[in-house]
Parts: C-alpha cells; structure tokens; sequence
C-alpha cells in the first residue's frame, strides 16, 4: 500500500510508487488525468472504468508486415471485447515521448531505428475491456501479460506476439501494451488531444462496437507492404549487388562476401557497406535496409538504467490498492 500518494493519485493506478511519482510531474499523464477526472466530476466516465481497461497498440510493424487480424482476433479469442479503434500516427518526437520512461535501457540504434520504422506507416491502437478472468488485476496489466516477451526465445503458444506469426524476432515485435492504469493515462495524454480523448474516452464504455477489422483493413490498404525478414532482406540485396552494372568481377565479389559476413561483423559494418555499395550505385530499399539493421544492433545499453521496472503479475503479489473513487471496488 502506498502511504503518501503522489499529488492526490489513488494507488490502484501502479504499484510503483517511484512511477506515480514520475507521472505526478509528466505532462502528458496530468493533461489526460485532468480529462479523466473532469469527466468523472461530470457524471459521464467513473474513473474505477480504467480499471476495466487495457491497450494495444499495433505498431508499424504490423502494419508492413500485414499482422493484424492476427492480433485482433486473438484478442477476442482470449475474451477481451474491443471497445475503441484509432489510427494513429508518430513523429520522432513522439516515439520518445511514448518510449520515454525505457530509453534509457534501449541502445541508441534500436531508438533510432524505431523512430525510422514508426514513421514509415501508421499504427492502430485498440481498447480492449476486460475477459472478466482475473479482476485481482488491472485489464491493461492481463494483456500485457497476454502479450509475451521480446526476446523471440520465450514468446510460445498462447501469447499475443507468437500468434502474430513469422517473422518472429526481437526489434520487429508488432505490439505494445500499457502496463497498468497510469500507463494507460499516459498513452491518452500523447496520443490524442483533448477533444479526441473524451471522444475515446466515451466510446471505451458505449454499447456500440468497432468495426475493428474493418478498421485495420481500410488502413493497411493504405501502407507499404514488407515481409521484414532479414534472410530475405539479405537475399535481395545480394541480387542487386550481382545486377550491378557499375561493379567490376572483384568489386561484386567482395559485397557478396562483407554480405555473407554481416552477422558476425555485425551493424556498423553494415553502414560501411552500405555506404561502399551506393558509391557503385548498387541500391536497396530503405525498408529492407531497415530489417537488416533490426538484425544487427544492440537492443540494449551496456549499462541499461530505469526509473522503474516493466510491470509484470507478480510485482501486485502484495500490492492491495484501496477503491476506487466513489467507493468502486478495484479488485475483490
């Protein structure tokens, strides 16, 4: 239990106290906060509803590689209902807002490639309501539970991100969630602006329902196709490079082999090559030059830091907010 709450924020929002205290003094958080509760005040949206609420937010990984449907309907098959659907898109700047409180664990090549990859297409984020499975936890905190890990090695039968389908690795993950409530307030905050977010905000608890997968075709007619496969990205490129009329028998084959060579060369040889290769005017498609690099960086810094930890299941082990406001009962 929380003793002394940040600026008034009730403690069933984390279980962190270090990340309320963040939250307290994040811009984003206080303008959707101050949305949620005018709301609340209002009648219109009893603020223990975010309690019944969690997010995803399908990348422009997703969109590329053409996932979605995937996703949604093992979301539903799982038992969440979907309550809203929004495109929606990133600059730079909002890549690092969004990411803002993991950037300092991520290696400044995975930032720098994710700002690339989210500006290349839109992104689809979707609020679910809650299957009703485990009230003891947060609906955001159960799919992000639901939604398996990063590292390709432990994602299995049964999470999100394994049924999103090949290709299955570390940089090109598909989705993101909200850990907990304030998380999701967070999201609100950056994503929409004050108008949009009642709109969202109302639609997360009327009777109607989403054409989600209407939705998410309509927009993925609109995006580039890839298949974001590094052995397939490699493939190309060495096609390109055996077309090149610039090159000579020596030139041709010295790319074949630096190609051969990239993983264990590794990501800055990558770039040396690359640079090599244009100066011969051999050319690849910046999405497939993408992919190879997704293949080669470090996704995390030496010596990664972190306000807080990533929220998992067992961190409310012994974590018994009080109710909501208004008397609702968070959990049991």
């Amino acid at each position: 239990m929380i003793e002394s709450e940040p600026r008034g924020l009730p403690d069933w929002l984390s279980c962190f106290p270090e990340k309320l205290e963040c939250y307290a003094a994040d811009g984003y958080f206080l303008e959707s906060w101050a949305t949620l509760t005018g709301m609340h005040r209002q009648g219109v949206f009893p603020l223990g509803r975010l309690w019944t609420l969690g997010s995803v937010l399908f990348k422009a990984d997703t969109m590329l590689r053409g996932n979605g449907l995937r996703g949604l309907r093992f979301l539903e098959e799982q038992g969440f209902e979907i309550r809203v659907v929004r495109e929606v898109g990133f600059s730079g700047a909002r890549v690092e807002q969004f990411w803002r409180y993991s950037l300092d664990r991520l290696s400044r090549e995975r930032v720098e490639l994710l700002k690339y990859l989210q500006t290349v297409a839109p992104s689809l984020y979707v609020l679910v309501g809650s299957s009703g499975t485990d009230d003891r936890l947060p609906c955001s905190l159960q799919v992000t539970e639901l939604k398996g890990q990063v590292e390709v090695a432990r994602r299995h039968a049964g999470n999100l991100r394994y049924a999103m389908g090949a290709p299955q690795s570390a940089f090109f993950n598909f989705v993101h969630t909200a850990d907990e409530p304030s998380d999701l307030v967070r999201e609100l905050g950056i994503l929409f602006d004050a108008t949009e977010r009642r709109d969202v905000i109302l639609d997360s608890i009327s009777d109607s329902r989403p054409d989600a997968e209407g939705v998410y075709e309509a927009l993925r007619a609109r995006c580039r196709h890839s298949d974001l496969d590094f052995s397939l990205a490699i493939a190309r490129l060495r096609a390109r490079i055996f077309a090149a009329r610039n090159c000579s028998e020596r030139e041709r084959t010295d790319f074949v082999e630096a190609v051969r060579g990239l993983q264990h060369t590794g990501y800055h040889a990558w770039l040396q090559l690359r640079a090599r290769l244009l100066t011969r005017d051999v050319r690849i498609e910046e999405i497939d030059a993408m992919v190879i690099a997704a293949g080669l960086i470090a996704l995390k810094q030496n010596n990664p830091r972190q306000l807080f930890p990533s929220c998992e299941a067992r961190h409310w082990d012994h974590h018994y907010p009080t109710p909501g406001p208004g008397g609702e009962r968070c959990v049991p």
